[in-house]
């Protein structure tokens, strides 16, 4: 029986959920005592950490979870925090080392915050079938362009494709607790070589995607069974929109 995941955090920033992570690095600085120092401070040293995360936040409770961020980032006590509204980059400034020591961990998140969900887009319905199954793939003349959507599935266990007896189960994609990650790949159809592709990428519900001019984001992915290695009617649901970014 498939499990419906609502919402699946890749990170957690005490409770901030970070969606789409990309990148994580924890950087840690030590600082030896002065010569004479006495008392405890002779035999332990500074210890500073600083986190850097860039991450996506979506949804509707976004700019929620961005206030959050930052109060996290600017701490207590008066620590100063600058926030640059242009890059979505906020860090906190913990003041002289040995206070940062005292503190633990310097918090530097740089978070980019997306139109949730693009509303600045006139999206349009893309030409998907849930009975075309896994992978599928259709056209889209864009401006005299002619691109090639993929549409496919990755899976870490052949079992969930191949067993017959779970030719009744469906999954709703990403589905991570049976590593089932759907996937768009997107090429330029008159064009060979490596001039061809486009770029290629995880889905993530809701979450626009960027190809070149190309903006996809899919709603709906209920998956039976069968349709993850072919066509057929099984009741399988694909929702996808395509929108056109000029800028």
């Amino acid at each position: 029986m498939s499990k419906l995941v609502i919402r699946q955090p890749s990170v957690l920033i005490g409770a901030v959920p970070l969606f789409a992570v990309n990148s994580i690095r924890l950087t840690e600085q030590y600082a030896l005592p002065e010569v004479g120092a006495k008392g405890l401070s002779q035999s332990t040293g500074k210890i500073t950490r600083t986190i850097d995360i860039d991450a996506v936040l979506i949804g509707d409770d976004r700019q929620l979870l961005r206030i959050a961020l930052e109060q996290m980032a600017s701490g207590t006590d008066g620590d100063a925090e600058r926030v640059d509204q242009h890059s979505g980059r906020h860090r906190r400034n913990g003041g002289p080392s040995e206070r940062q020591a005292e503190k633990g961990a310097v918090m530097t998140i740089p978070v980019l915050a997306l139109s949730y969900p693009d509303e600045t887009l006139n999206y349009l319905a893309l030409p998907v079938s849930g009975d075309d199954g896994l992978p599928q793939a259709f056209l889209l003349d864009i401006g005299g362009v002619v691109y090639r959507l993929i549409l496919g599935v990755s899976f870490t266990d052949p079992d969930l494709v191949l067993d017959g007896d779970l030719a009744g189960s469906f999954f709703d994609l990403p589905d991570a607790d049976h590593g089932l990650y759907p996937t768009l790949r997107v090429e330029v159809e008159n064009l060979s070589g490596p001039l061809r592709l486009v770029g290629a990428q995880r889905i993530v519900p809701e979450l626009p995607l960027r190809f070149g001019p190309l903006r996809v984001r899919f709603s709906r992915m209920k998956v039976a069974q069968p349709n993850l290695c072919g066509p057929g009617q099984f009741g399988s649901e694909l929702v996808g929109e395509v929108a056109v970014d000029h800028a």
